[in-house]
């Protein structure tokens, strides 16, 4: 059964959260067959593999995460005023990656790959431009 989310246009193409494994934050990678012709498997397989990889490393909490966090409430989380933590440091990184990719192969056939973060990863929209 296909879910289309409001707002987005029929053009665009659309990967869904990847729910198979609980917890961690991944899209479907499976390559779409409204791209077929306009960009290669190997190119979006690329692209979608490096960004599950940005987000799973996000998720990946150690000692520094967990002391970030207790930091982070005990200053009533004035610590970021100064401090990038480390989930805007991987959105960052997703963004700029984003923008490279879509700089370097999707522009050049008429897509663009747009930051799941916007509507918090819920899906992953590739638009035609």
């Amino acid at each position: 059964m296909s879910f289309t989310w409001p707002g987005i246009p029929p053009s665009s193409t659309v990967l869904h959260r990847d729910w198979a494994r609980a917890g961690i934050t991944q899209f479907e990678a499976e390559f779409p067959a409204s791209l077929e012709g306009k960009v290669s498997p190997e190119e979006f397989r690329e692209t979608i593999d490096e960004v599950n990889h940005l987000l799973r490393c996000a998720d990946n909490y150690g000692v520094c995460g967990y002391l970030e966090g207790l930091v982070a409430c005990a200053s009533f989380f004035s610590i970021y005023i100064c401090y990038e933590g480390r989930s805007a440091g991987f959105a960052r990184q997703l963004k700029e990656f984003l923008k490279e990719q879509n700089r370097s192969i999707y522009a050049k056939a008429g897509l663009e790959w747009k930051n799941p973060f916007d509507n918090g990863l819920l899906y992953l929209e590739i638009s035609e431009n």
